[in-house]
């Protein structure tokens, strides 16, 4: 479940896995530890990654770019 403009609050959240949402997504800024996925935890981040001279080349999407864009994220 993505919560609208990434509001919710604790309550929304616990009402969400009552229904069964195993992935719930805020709007925060940050990257997800893969390593240490729960289900109890909050809702991962999303991260806005535009295409522009940031994160793309002549042919598109360059990957060295978007880690470069993505390397000072905070890690949640």
């Amino acid at each position: 479940m993505s919560f609208q403009h990434g509001a919710c609050s604790s309550d929304v959240v616990r009402l969400a896995r009552e229904a069964g949402y195993r992935y719930l997504f805020s709007s925060d800024p940050h990257l997800v530890d893969s390593e240490n996925l729960e289900a109890d935890k909050r809702p991962f981040g999303r991260i806005h990654v535009p295409e522009n001279q940031w994160t793309c080349d002549d042919q598109g999407l360059s990957f060295e770019k978007l880690a470069s864009f993505l390397f000072f994220r905070p890690i949640a």
